[in-house]
């Protein structure tokens, strides 16, 4: 659960996001990440985009991608933060709560 999130899906007034941090590489429209459905509930789960289409399709909506999102921290940051405020959160203000500190100075080896 380290893996950055290399991109965010969403459903334009919906409150549904998605953080991936993976595709399978024998299906494109399978991955991983986290899962906001809008329901104060985040969870990090297998994603299937298919679904993601069809649901957003039933609301007479699309997916989008966004072009703006960087991930910059591992998705146990996201997922941390999110099971605290109810909602996926990207400003780094509120993310830098749930980063694991790391200790300063040399490496090992070094």
């Amino acid at each position: 659960m380290d893996k950055v999130p290399a991109a965010k899906l969403f459903i334009p007034g919906t409150g549904c996001a998605w953080l991936i941090t993976e595709l399978n590489r024998y299906n494109q429209s399978k991955g991983s990440g986290l899962i906001d459905l809008g329901n104060n509930n985040v969870t990090f789960g297998e994603i299937d985009i298919d679904e993601i289409v069809s649901f957003a399709v039933g609301q007479a909506n699309h997916v989008r991608r966004d072009p703006y999102f960087i991930g910059k921290y591992p998705i146990r940051t996201y997922l941390s933060a999110a099971k605290a405020y109810g909602f996926i959160v990207e400003q780094d203000t509120l993310l830098a709560k749930w980063t694991p500190h790391r200790r300063s100075g040399p490496s090992p080896g070094s």
